[in-house]
């Protein structure tokens, strides 16, 4: 029987940034995940973040996530209570916790010039859909080790957050810079 882990708020830079190393130092899901959120921010700009970090946000192409579920069973860090499958039917996303950390792991897909990401909020059972009008080739950051989520997107999705971590990581975005005509053309429709 595994052991319920309790998620933690306090995750330094460095403890997630090992992890990330860790994880993506596997050839087979190195090109598969995309680091999202707000340690997406820093590691776009290759800067340390000051504040914790309570998880790690990462998303992925719908027609990889059988693949990376396989991968994190063959590691002992899948339970099926935290995949969307179970309980849609559909693949929604689903966490993993690796060495503690909760990892959420959600799908998107190619749809029309437009990426539609999805979530699945685990303790309500909601499904979560994105449209997000932007070109699948300016969504993603290809870095030498890992693949990260455009500021652009990110600064869409928080720019209207009130939590403090998400003013923080918008202040980083502006006073780094960004693409402000990428940023303007991309729209993003929620829909729960």
């Amino acid at each position: 029987m595994k052991k319920e882990l309790v998620k933690n708020d306090g995750y330094t830079f460095f403890e997630i940034k090992k992890i990330i190393n860790e994880l993506f130092s596997n050839k087979l899901i190195k090109d598969k995940l995309i680091i999202a959120g707000g340690i997406a921010v820093y590691l776009n700009y290759g800067e340390i973040s000051r504040r914790t970090h309570g998880d790690l946000d990462c998303v992925c192409n719908i027609k990889d996530i059988q693949l990376l579920k396989e991968f994190f069973i063959n590691i002992n860090c899948y339970n099926h209570k935290y995949d969307s499958f179970i309980y849609e039917c559909k693949d929604y996303g689903f966490i993993i916790y690796y060495k503690g950390l909760e990892i959420g792991i959600y799908p998107f897909k190619e749809e029309k010039n437009n990426i539609v990401q999805y979530s699945y909020d685990f303790y309500n059972k909601k499904i979560k859909k994105r449209y997000i009008k932007i070109q699948s080739n300016k969504y993603i950051n290809n870095r030498k080790f890992y693949n990260l989520m455009a500021v652009e997107v990110i600064l869409k999705s928080k720019i209207d957050a009130y939590r403090l971590k998400d003013k923080e990581d918008i202040k980083i975005i502006c006073n780094k810079g960004f693409d402000n005509s990428l940023y303007k053309e991309i729209n993003i429709k929620e829909i729960i």
